[in-house]
Parts: C-alpha cells; structure tokens; sequence
C-alpha cells in the first residue's frame, strides 16, 4: 500500500457511529480501511464504540481473524470500560443459562427459535433463540412479565429489562460479569423516552447523566482521555457532538467531524429538508474546526446552502489497487450492498427482466445481506428470473466478485460516496449508475467508463445494460478506462489530504 509516513500525529482517537461488525460493509469498512491507510502512514486509530452490542466479544474475534483489527487499529467499548471488563477469550466455554432440574423446555409449532420453559409443570419463562443459543429469556410471575434478561454469546446475562405495569421496560440495568449492575436506564413506560441514567462507578458515588450523551462525555474524560494531550478525535456522521464540543473545551481537543452520506431527506435533492438524523450536526457546520465530506458536489450543496465555509473538506475514500486476475463472465452482472429498499435491488431485478428479454444468457447476482432479502426472492419468482437472477449472500472478499463480472449496478436512492462502484470500477467491472447525489458522477465519464443514467428510470437502466452486453469490444474497451480511477482514487491522495487536515487540527487552526 503506497502511503508517507510524515503525519502529524502518532494516534487518533475515531468515535464510531454505531457498531463495529465482524463482516463489515459500508461505514465500518471504509473506517477500517481509513485506519488501515493511517497505520500504513504510522497513526494508530483507537476506535469507540458506544452502541451496545450482545455480540461485540464474537464480532471483534471474527475482525482480529479476517485482521482488520491489530497493527495500529485498536477498539474501545464504553460498556466494557464502564463494567471493568475486557474482551473475553475466543475459546470460551458457552454455558446455557437454561433452567435444568426440575425445568423443561419446547417449541412451540412453527416456532423452532422460541423454547416454552416449564418448572415444575408450570409455564415460567419464554426463551428466544439465535442459532443454538439464548437470545433473551422473558421471565413470568404470576401471569405477568416481570423481567427480560438479554445474554451475550458466552451465555452471560448482560442486561435486565425490569416490565412496569404495562409490560413495557420502566428500568433496564446493564450488568458487568461479575453480576454488578455498572449502568441503568430509566424510561417511560408509556412512551419509552428515556428520562435518565444512573452509573455505579467501583471507585466513586453513584453518576447521573441525563441522557447517553453525558454517559459518553463521563466515559470519554474519565477512560479514554485519560493523560492525553491535545487529543485529536475523528467523529463519524457528528456523532455526540455536543459531548464532543465539551471535551474540545476540557481537555484541548480538536474534533473532526465526517459526513458519510447524504444529508438530505427524501427526495435526496438539494432543496430538500435535512435529514433529522444529521440535522444537528449540519446546523451547527459553522462552530466545527474541520468537516470532511467525501464529495465536491456534497460540499458545493452546503456551501449554496449555508454558506461558504473554508472548514470544510473534500477527502474522497481510496479505492485499494487490485491485487491479482479474475476470469471475467461477459454476460455476469453483479450488485454488492446492503438488501434494503433504498439501495434499489428491487429496481435492478424488474429491469433485468427487459435485459434478459434482449440478451438471454445475461445473468445478474446479488452480494450482501438484509431485510429485503425476502420480498426479493419472491420478486424474482413473479417474474419468472429463477434462471437468470440469483443472491449469492455476503461476501468478504468484493475484488474477486467485481473481477468476475463485465458489469455492476448501482441504482441507490442516494448515496454518500458509494465505496462498491468505485471497488467495481477498479476492478475494472463497467458501472451503470443511477446518476444521484451523491459520488457516481464524479466517477463516472457516461459512455467512457461507466453509464449514468437518470435516477429512477428502470428501462434506461436495462437499455445501458443491453447495450454493454450486446457489445464485448466495447465493454472491454470501457473495462480498461473504468479501471483507471484507481489513479485518482489512490492511497497517497488520501494520505496527503487527510495529513493537510490533521495538520490543521494539530496546529490548532
């Protein structure tokens, strides 16, 4: 990997939005690579997670084997730090928190994952499975659910649902594995808002916190930054902002704040609302030091909106070079994503219905997971594609999947980069995109290496295919060029812009 070792830093600190998972896409893949390229360039990355997790133990074993973790990436969780626990040994031995002497346990017809526990002959718990372990167990008392008890992969209990009257949580406790309740939460039962916290610290009185933003503002000064001086913090989506600017002011820190999508609400143009989940860091661009957006049109956007800004940076992710060969199927298209409504899977296969009414032999597979995946094998059934369109699941490894197809699909609703197009492209699998805000048409030259088509429009969609796969000197042709974003999309690039603006935040500009 082609990096410079002359950063400004030796470490910084990257407060994740969300979670961490084992087989990443999306936001933690481009982290993680971000990370990996910093460590390339000697920065070591200490990512924060504050999202509880029942599996973060397995998912962090599952990223230490695929080693996207280790050599200059770390992980931090709040819930462990403030439990005083560690990440448990792989080898674990699962022990089954199911009652034994005295207890049995059956499923109910058509439900294999729920287990109907009865002590003694009389129904007390109502247990949901993942896979062969206990997901939680719903505790009965005299006709009333009284308890949920959530447990981690190794069979501990890790949290308490205590049920109000109206058998919705009124309080929910998070438990160390010593037993000891280290944080507990208090909601309304009738709306389940949260009203507060409450953290039981080993060495101090009892801390309450208002809402979770305190509850990582408490983890971050009393863990994390610890002895640190003039720490620098990357904040994925802005998350806990108004913590963050706390801790700016405390411990002389400088925050970098990421837009990792794009931040209009539907219709996703500009013009539109703000999306509520970054209303409030978007409001508030003008009090951030440094913001990094992935796109020059996203930054033009905001810049017509706002104002300009000179805060505000473009750094593009890097597409990593490809590595070895493939055998490529002329007549293979392929669409790597996540299987939600807004990343257009659905489009893709009812236009694949015209694409195979004009090239038989063209076939088209899906890579990925997600709740759409069902309502998309019944489509696929209604339109008589058995034979032409198939989904292949996840895969860990998207180089070899774009390597082995002439084209790709992107028909997303909105994006904020779209890291999968420029994999494809590097790849040198030809594109057809939905031309959205925001990233494919600051990679795509229509006609050259890739087609843009007009958002929406599944028939255009369909014809850019035919056209691609009725025409193999083309194609290859618009493979060799496709294959060139590479130059621009590079490791050195992204290093020097990401050093320009951490120079900016060491220096205190």
């Amino acid at each position: 990997m082609e990096a410079q070792k002359n950063m400004p830093v030796d470490h910084v600190f990257v407060a994740m939005f969300g979670g961490l998972p084992g087989k990443p896409t999306g936001l933690a893949m481009s982290v993680l690579r971000r990370a990996e390229a910093f460590a390339q360039a000697g920065v070591s990355s200490r990512i924060l997670i504050d999202a509880f997790s029942l599996d973060f133990d397995r998912q962090i074993h599952e990223l230490k084997r695929r080693e996207r973790i280790g050599h200059g990436i770390s992980v931090r969780y709040m819930y462990h730090d403030l439990a005083g626990d560690q990440v448990c040994d792989e080898g674990i031995d699962y022990v089954s928190p199911l009652g034994r002497e005295g207890w049995a346990y059956a499923s109910p017809e058509g439900k294999p994952n729920v287990l109907i526990g009865k002590f003694q002959g009389q129904y007390r718990h109502r247990v949901t499975l993942r896979e062969d372990r206990v997901l939680f167990i719903d505790h009965l008392n005299a006709g009333t659910w009284e308890i949920r008890e959530w447990y981690d992969w190794s069979g501990a209990v890790c949290r308490i649902e205590r049920m109000g009257a109206s058998e919705k949580p009124g309080i929910v406790q998070y438990l160390g594995r010593d037993g000891n309740c280290y944080l507990e939460e208090s909601r309304d039962e009738a709306t389940q808002r949260v009203l507060g916290w409450e953290l039981y610290p080993r060495t101090e009185r009892r801390v309450l916190c208002s809402d979770l933003v305190e509850v990582f503002r408490y983890w971050m000064q009393s863990f994390v930054l610890t002895g640190e001086t003039k720490p620098i913090i990357i904040s994925e989506y802005g998350v806990r902002r108004k913590a963050l600017n706390t801790l700016e002011d405390e411990n002389n820190a400088r925050v970098i704040y990421t837009l990792h999508n794009n931040h209009f609400a539907p219709p996703h143009r500009y013009g539109s609302a703000v999306r509520p989940d970054m209303a409030d860091l978007v409001k508030n661009l003008r009090d951030c030091r440094d913001v990094v957006v992935l796109t020059t049109e996203q930054r033009e956007d905001i810049w017509k909106q706002f104002g300009w800004m000179p805060s505000i940076h473009v750094i593009p992710h890097f597409a990593p070079a490809v590595s070895r060969l493939g055998e490529r199927d002329p007549k293979r298209v392929v669409m790597v994503g996540r299987f939600h409504k807004i990343k257009g899977q659905l489009a893709a296969i009812r236009a694949f219905r015209r694409v195979v009414d004009a090239v038989p032999d063209a076939t088209l597979v899906f890579y990925g997971r997600g709740g759409e995946e069902g309502e998309m094998r019944r489509l696929i059934a209604s339109m008589g594609l058995d034979g032409s369109v198939s989904i292949a699941g996840f895969s860990a490894d998207a180089e070899e999947v774009f390597l082995g197809a002439a084209m790709s699909i992107v028909a997303s609703d909105y994006e904020g980069f779209c890291l999968s197009l420029a994999e494809s492209m590097v790849a040198g699998c030809v594109p057809v995109s939905y031309d959205i805000k925001y990233g494919p048409r600051e990679m795509i030259t229509n006609g050259l290496d890739g087609f843009l088509v007009e958002a929406g429009n599944e028939a255009e969609l369909a014809d850019a295919l035919i056209l691609g796969l009725s025409n193999k000197t083309r194609m290859d042709s618009m493979s060799e060029e496709a294959k060139r974003i590479g130059e621009k999309l590079n490791t050195g690039r992204f290093i020097r812009e990401w050093t320009a603006v951490l120079e900016r935040s060491a220096g205190g500009a």
